[in-house]
């Protein structure tokens, strides 16, 4: 289900976006700390699924994501396309 209440149909339409990014890699916290990593990987963000159980809308902008993110959720990705330089 969309943010808005909708539900996406099969075949639905969505976008890609493209930014350059200042970093694809982020520090972790928690559990991925506790067991052993140090970062997390991130080529793109945003995700096109939109699935009601997804915790990430509702982090809104104190968990990071962008307003036009969220209010948008499920209908888009954004690939940073700078990424092999920032890992190399």
């Amino acid at each position: 289900m969309l943010p808005s209440g909708r539900r996406a149909k099969l075949g639905s339409v969505w976008a890609v976006r493209e930014t350059r990014a200042k970093s694809i890699l982020t520090p972790v916290s928690g559990f991925l700390k506790q067991a052993g990593f140090t970062h997390s990987l991130t080529p793109a963000r945003n995700c096109t699924y939109g699935c009601t159980y997804c915790y990430v809308p509702t982090m809104g902008i104190y968990g990071g994501l962008l307003p036009e993110d969220a209010k948008k959720w499920g209908q888009f990705t954004t690939f940073k396309t700078n990424a092999p330089e920032l890992v190399s």
